[in-house]
C-alpha cells in the first residue's frame, strides 16, 4: 500500500507540557543523555556518561535512579568498543537496559531491583538503536561493519531465540576502506543510512533510509507493509554543516578522510506515534530539526524547525515526546509532551 502526503500547512502545537525536574546537586547528573521510555508509573531517562537510569513520576517530580556504574551484577558499564553505548526501555512493570559494555540486556523490576541478565552480543558490528515490542521482544537496528559488505540491519530478537528475523537491510555507506589491505578508511558524512522508530501504543514500526522522501511503515504486528511519500525537500551540504561534524571530539580523534556529498539525505531521524509521523533532519551537535509532522489518519501535516542545543535532542516513547533543551547558561531543561494540530 502506498500514501502520497499533500502537505497541508496546519498550526502545529505541543501539548500536555510536563516539565521534568531536574535532579539536585548531590545525586546523579543529566550529562549524556541518550534514550528515554516511560510506562504508566514512572519515566526513564539512560545518561551514558553517569551510567545510571534516571527515574521521574508523571507530574515530573525526580524520583531516583536506577542501576549504578560498574561491572557487577546489575551494575552499568556502557562503554563500548567505540564510545559510551545504551538503550532504556520498559514494558510489562520492567525495565531493560542494553549496556553496550557488558553486550548484555539488564532487566529490573519498577524500583530498581536487579533480577538478571542475558547476552545480546553480535561480533563485527554495533547496536545503533534498540527498542522493545509491546510483545516483549526487542527491535534492533545493528551497523554490520566488520563485514566484506557492511550494512545496517533492522531486525527483531526473542530472547529465547538463536537467531534475528531480519526485517530490512540497507547498505553502509557511511565509510570505504582504500589503501593496501584496506587499512586505511575514507568517510562519508550525512550519507542516506536506515534508521527507525517504533510505536509501543499501536505497535507500528517505521523506517528508512532517507534517500527518497519515503518512508515504510509495518503494522498489525510488524505483518502489513505500506509507504508514506513525504513533501519534504532535499538540500545541499553547507560549509556550516561541515564545520559543525567536524567540531565533533570523535571526528577529530579520527585518522579517516571526510568526504562530503553535495545534498543532504531528505531525511536522518524518524519517529512515529499513535497519530503522528514525523520526518527531519537533526543536526549531529546543536540539535537543529528542521522537517516535516504527519497526522497518520487523513495526511494533513506542517512544517517544524526548532533548535535544542549541545547535548539536546528530541526522542519518542510510547505517544509521548521527550524534548531535552539547553538554556542560556547550558543547564538542561526536560519536557514531557505531545503534537497536536488545531
Amino acid at each position: 500500500m502506498y500514501f502520497l502526503i499533500v502537505l497541508l500547512l496546519h498550526d502545529f502545537r505541543l501539548i500536555d507540557d510536563v516539565r521534568l525536574q531536574v535532579p539536585g546537586t548531590s545525586g546523579a547528573q543529566i550529562v549524556n543523555p541518550n534514550s528515554f521510555d516511560l510506562d504508566e508509573s514512572f519515566v526513564y531517562l539512560l545518561d551514558l556518561s553517569e551510567r545510571v537510569v534516571l527515574v521521574w513520576r508523571h507530574d515530573g517530580q525526580y524520583h531516583g535512579i536506577i542501576g549504578t556504574p560498574g561491572n557487577g551484577p546489575g551494575e552499568l558499564n556502557l562503554q563500548g568498543h567505540s564510545g559510551p553505548l545504551g538503550f532504556v526501555m520498559a514494558n510489562n512493570q520492567h525495565v531493560y537496559v542494553y549496556d553496550g559494555g557488558k553486550n548484555a540486556i539488564l532487566q529490573y523490576d519498577q524500583s530498581g531491583n536487579f533480577k538478571g541478565d542475558f547476552p545480546f552480543n553480535f561480533s563485527g558490528g554495533v547496536v545503533d538503536r534498540m527498542c522493545i515490542t509491546n510483545e516483549g521482544a526487542f527491535l534492533t537496528l545493528y551497523k554490520k561493519f566488520m563485514s566484506s559488505q557492511p550494512s545496517y540491519e533492522l531486525a527483531l530478537w526473542e530472547p529465547e531465540a538463536s537467531d534475528l528475523k531480519i526485517l530490512a537491510s540497507e547498505p553502509d555507506r557511511t565509510f570505504k576502506r582504500v589503501g593496501s589491505g584496506g587499512a586505511r578508511f575514507d568517510y562519508f558524512p550525512y550519507v542516506p543510512k536506515l534508521t527507525m522508530s517504533y510505536d509501543w501504543t499501536t505497535g507500528d514500526l517505521a523506517f528508512g533510509s532517507g534517500e527518497q522522501p519515503i518512508v515504510e511503515l509495518l503494522t498489525n504486528k510488524l505483518s502489513q507493509s505500506s509507504s508514506f511519500r513525504f513533501a519534504l525537500i532535499q538540500r545541499d551540504v553547507t560549509s556550516a554543516d561541515k564545520h559543525e561534524f567536524g567540531d565533533q571530539k570523535w571526528v577529530q580523534d579520527m585518522p579517516f578522510n571526510f568526504i562530503y556529498p553535495k545534498q543532504m539525505p531528505y531525511y536522518n531521524r524518524l519517529l512515529v506515534l499513535k497519530d503522528y509521523l514525523l520526518a527531519f533532519q537533526q543536526s549531529p551537535v546543536a540539535a537543529r530539526i528542521s522537517g516535516h509532522v504527519i497526522r497518520r489518519s487523513d495526511g494533513a501535516g506542517a512544517h517544524w524547525k526548532t533548535q535544542f542545543g549541545e547535548g539536546g535532542g528530541l526522542y519518542q516513547a510510547k505517544d509521548k515526546l521527550l524534548l531535552i533543551e539547553l538554556d542560556d547558561e547550558g543547564s538542561f531543561l526536560l519536557r514531557l509532551v505531545r503534537p497536536s494540530f488545531q
